[in-house]
This record gives C-alpha cells, structure tokens and sequence, in this order.
C-alpha cells in the first residue's frame, strides 16, 4: 500500500522551500512512497531542479490560490529580515492557507503523515492565525485534547509539558494532571513510534536543584512527585520506569549516557537548548497524541539566509525520513 507523505511550505520567504527542494532532489523515488507538496509552484520555478522534479510521478503538486503577481512582489524583496506589514500579511496568508488544504488533505488520507516547513509565527498571526504554532493549529483541526511535543535527534529525546507559553507563566500551567497526560503520551510513543518495549523516562524538576526539598521551590513537592506516584500502577505504564524529579544541570547528561530513552521538560527553552546543542542539524519535531504522524525539522525560517542557497537541509531531511518511518512500522 501506497504511504503518502503531506509536506506544506512553511513562510514563503523563509527557508522552507530551499529545504524542501534540497530534500526532495536528493531523495530517490520509491514504489510505496507518494508526496503531497503543498505550496506555490512560483516558489520553486527558478530552481533548476524544479523541472526534474516536476516530471516525478511520487510527487503531487498542490498549488495555492495566491496570484503570482503577491509572490513575485515578495521574491523580489533582498533583505528578507526586514518586512513590512503588507509582506507580513501576505506572507502568513500564504503559510495558513497551505496549512488549511493540508488538513484537507489528512482528513482525506487519514493514513498519511505530514512534514512542515517552518512559519514566522510574527507573519502568520498577522494574517489571523490563532495559534501559537503548528502543534496548536493541528490538534484544534483535529479536536485532541491531549497532546505534547517531542523533539529528538540520534543522541536524546526531550518532551515539552508547555509549549509556547511566557516563562512568567509556566509555574501556573504546572498540574499533577498535565504532567500525567506528558508522560503517558511519552510512553506510549516510546513504544510505538520508536519500538521501546521498556521505556526509561527522567522527569526533570522546575526549579534549581529540583526544589532543594522545598527550599527552591514546591512545585516538585506539591505538584510534580504526586504525579509521578500516582502513576505507579498505572496499567498502560506497567513495563515504563519513571525518575524523578531531578535537577534539570544534571539530567540531561545522564541520558546522553543511555541511562534515559527520554527527558519530560516543563518549558520551551529547557528541552530545546539541550536537543539543539547537542545535534541540531538532526533535530526533528514530532506532535504526539494526533491521529497522524506529524514531523518538522528543529529550526525556524531563518529569513538571514533564505534566498541565497545556504540552508542546511539536513533536520528537514531528518524529519522526513523519520516521518516516513514511522508510517511504514505504524
């Protein structure tokens, strides 16, 4: 049976559509494989690979409504880094509407996976996005309550109990229930997603020294060691070790060491430094808890280099090969 893999475009000035094609060139046709892309034609017709790919029967073009004349005018923009209002909103319109024929297009083939390229959250808010990100938008499409972000690369794997939420405001979105959904989804997905039959998974602490027996902080006390005990004989959990919490300074050594198939993190920036750091170019993104595989490379759009044929094509061509992978062991 035929897997079909959905791959939308991403901001239309960022480096989404050099990644993708890259990507795409270099990925030789296979005989279960088909891919949707979803963007404009216009974004790819000066590359000269475009024409090659064109005459690929593995691959579906799906184009935009946008006129030409709106993307001719934002090609021709040189500094990509400074855009105006008008170019923001055209932009962000551009990315919202490949997201929207991407999510027909999954409510079409409910078997497929989809691979994202990055969108400026700045433009596609401006264009009345109203999601914080990709993640956000997909599970509101799709009415999932319960979901959490996995990123990962061939070193660690780290999931999010927030996402895209101010620091100011994470100790309140801390429940003993939030940390439960995080680490039953992490489970489940070790297991399926990454055939795991025994996962490990390291809670780390909020606060400094985990809370230093409440001297740091309670949230470990009061919120996140309940949580954890109250899984204890959880019935989906019955071949998954817990620890925790610990110190965030520590814990991600130890799973470098192999001693953790993956670390639960409590906000944006203490899962994501440690995964870029420690292989960036490989890091992939992965939506747990939807009814599809939903995979995107680690960066964002970088609007310094797009255009000029820098972009590193390798996270995107980590998290399609990952999203490829895991629709054909699923």
């Amino acid at each position: 049976m035929t897997k079909r893999i959905i791959i939308t475009l991403g901001d239309p000035l960022g480096i989404g559509p050099e990644i993708i094609l890259k990507t795409l060139k270099q990925t030789k046709p296979k005989t279960d494989l088909h891919y949707d892309l979803v963007g404009l034609n216009q974004l790819f017709s000066p590359a000269s690979s475009f024409t090659a790919l064109k005459k690929r029967k593995d691959i579906t073009w799906h184009t935009l409504k946008t006129k030409t004349t709106v993307f001719r005018a934002l090609a021709q923009q040189k500094d990509r880094t400074r855009q105006t209002l008008a170019t923001k909103k055209a932009c962000g319109r551009i990315a919202y509407e490949a997201l929207n024929l991407a999510v027909s297009l999954l409510k079409e083939n409910p078997t497929a996976a989809i691979v994202t390229a990055p969108i400026s959250k700045e433009n596609i808010t401006a264009a009345g996005f109203a999601f914080p990100g990709h993640t956000e938008f997909f599970c509101h499409a799709f009415h999932v309550n319960d979901h959490a972000m996995m990123l990962f690369n061939n070193k660690l794997r780290v999931v999010l109990s927030t996402i895209h939420i101010p620091l100011a405001h994470v100790s309140q979105k801390i429940t003993q229930k939030l940390i439960s959904q995080k680490i039953l989804l992490t489970a489940q997905s070790l297991s399926l997603l990454f055939n795991i039959k025994k996962p490990r998974i390291a809670i780390c602490g909020l606060n400094p020294h985990a809370g230093e027996n409440n001297l740091l902080g309670k949230e470990e006390k009061n919120i996140i060691e309940p949580a954890i005990k109250a899984l204890k004989n959880h019935p989906a959990l019955v071949r998954t070790a817990l620890f925790g919490p610990l110190p965030a300074d520590t814990i991600f050594q130890t799973a470098l060491e192999g001693k953790f198939d993956a670390v639960l993190c409590h906000y944006h920036d203490q899962g994501l430094i440690p995964i870029k750091l420690t292989g960036l170019s490989q890091c992939v993104n992965i939506t747990l808890g939807l009814p599809f595989v939903r995979t995107s490379p680690g960066h964002g759009t970088a609007f310094d280099i797009a255009g000029k044929n820098k972009a590193d094509p390798r996270s995107f061509q980590a998290a399609l090969k990952a999203a490829v992978d895991f629709i054909r062991h699923s």
